[in-house]
């Protein structure tokens, strides 16, 4: 099966150049093997960060709604569906939101990864 255009599996994923911009916290934490092969910065807006995580869904979710807030990030307005999650999170002066997707029958076992962070 081909992966839809868009979609960037483990296998192929280029990690982007680091560091971010300023508008993403320097210790931003991320689910244990995730790849950002893509950032967007876009200006006032903030940075997308685009990755892709090797682990599953609910290993990913559970990454987000446990590590985080124990790293000092407030989640709110959250939402969780059976194929994807998404919170708003502040932290210091940060903000933004995260979105998870299951890219399963694309990316077997695999997790799409956004982050938006702005100042």
């Amino acid at each position: 099966m081909s992966t839809p255009v868009g979609v960037t599996c483990s296998d192929d994923a280029t990690p982007a150049a680091t560091p971010y911009p300023a508008d993403v916290p320097a210790d931003l934490p991320l689910p244990l093997n995730t790849v950002v092969y893509d950032v967007d910065d876009r200006g006032d807006t903030g940075v997308v960060l685009t990755g892709v995580s090797s682990q599953p869904l609910d290993t990913v979710r559970e990454y987000f709604n446990i590590e985080w807030p124990a790293a000092g990030y407030q989640l709110s307005g959250g939402e969780t569906e059976e194929l994807d999650a998404e919170s708003n999170w502040t932290f210091e002066d940060y903000s933004g939101r995260w979105a998870i997707q299951d890219l399963t029958g694309t990316c077997d076992g695999e997790t799409a990864v956004q982050v938006l962070s702005t100042r």
